[in-house]
């Protein structure tokens, strides 16, 4: 029982390690290394667990994976909150809610009207918010323009019913555009906000989806590892999953290079689609600030469906300076809503 108990924690050990690799490695080398960034918390808790495990059987072999954690602690705070790390001081203040809407599937009653008693459940959600200056949506389309254009109306707007961004700000918006990023969300939104005497450029983004969904749903349906089919199936996932790490790490380059040329402050916010220890998250944070770090407590899940999935970020340029950051609790989409406040 020991050896085998030896042989799974050197295989998690080994996991851990590559995880702690991941940031700096693309996809360019290899469709597992991503999978490896979206499995980290789980190898992680692995890893944990056996500590504990170890110290009840034979507290010496504890020292193996409790070293390796060590030497990888600075990782930890873009996964976990111990603390509530959210600050205040007097400064101009701005306040951001992002969401991915999921086309507003909760809303919809047909092909072409929302469900009246639904939608007011998001009038009494917007009223309840209190005063938010500006709104980041994404997979937006028809319902959802709908239903934003309904209750959103008092402010400066910038969508359109093809393209799923969008942007909501209570301040003049003096340029406004698209940018075309290409992989299957295709554009970003941004916004040049006049803000008193200072001008922010604000982005919503949509990075690439991993569709994997469909073929997860059957390999869980089907729980038989035995088949062959069931293996074909992980095999495809992994590939598909690597496939649009290296889509995303494509649209960022060319997000950036729209970024780069902006006179303005400039923060980020929306759907990823990647985790916090990617090469992707990697290379955004080298120049921008992830608002979780000044979080509440906790994981700051987004994703409904997978636990201890974070894939929705605010980033801003570093010296935007980060107060405060919720993952909202709310039922109208398959994520959840996040809302931050910067000083600008």
């Amino acid at each position: 029982m020991k050896k085998l108990l030896i042989i799974i924690n050197g295989c998690f050990l080994i996991l851990l390690i590559v995880g702690f690799l991941a940031p700096y490695i693309s996809a360019n080398y290899g469709s597992y290394f991503p999978l490896i960034s979206l499995l980290f918390p789980f190898i992680l808790l692995a890893n944990i667990a056996f500590i504990f495990i170890w110290l009840l059987i034979k507290p010496k072999y504890a020292i193996g994976p409790f070293l390796i954690i060590l030497l990888g602690y600075k990782q930890m705070p873009k996964h976990v909150q111990v603390v509530d790390a959210s600050r205040d001081m007097t400064c101009k203040k701005l306040t951001i809610v992002s969401q991915n809407m999921q086309a507003a599937k909760y809303f919809k009653k047909n092909k072409r009207s929302l469900d009246k008693e639904k939608s007011k459940e998001f009038r009494d959600w917007i009223t309840d918010l209190g005063d938010i200056d500006i709104f980041c949506f994404q997979e937006q389309r028809y319902h959802a323009n709908q239903l934003l254009r309904q209750h959103l109306s008092s402010l400066n707007m910038h969508s359109v019913d093809t393209i799923g961004t969008g942007i909501y700000s209570k301040y003049p918006m003096i340029d406004q555009g698209f940018v075309y990023i290409g992989g299957n969300t295709k554009f970003a939104a941004w916004a040049d906000v006049q803000i008193s005497d200072d001008t922010l450029r604000v982005y919503s983004v949509h990075l690439s989806s991993n569709m994997i969904s469909s073929k997860a749903k059957s390999v869980i349906d089907e729980h038989d590892l035995s088949k062959s089919g069931t293996w074909s199936s992980i095999n495809s996932m992994i590939k598909r999953y690597g496939k649009y790490s290296l889509q995303r790490k494509n649209q960022w380059d060319k997000l950036t290079e729209h970024i780069n040329k902006s006179k303005h402050l400039v923060i980020l916010a929306g759907d990823f689609n990647d985790v916090p220890q990617s090469y992707l998250y990697k290379k955004i944070n080298l120049e921008f600030n992830d608002s979780f770090t000044v979080g509440e407590a906790g994981i700051g899940s987004t994703y409904k469906e997978i636990p201890g999935l974070r894939i929705d970020y605010f980033f801003a340029r570093k010296s935007i300076k980060l107060l405060k950051h919720k993952v909202l609790d709310q039922a109208f989409s398959d994520h959840y809503p996040i809302w931050a406040e910067f000083c600008l």
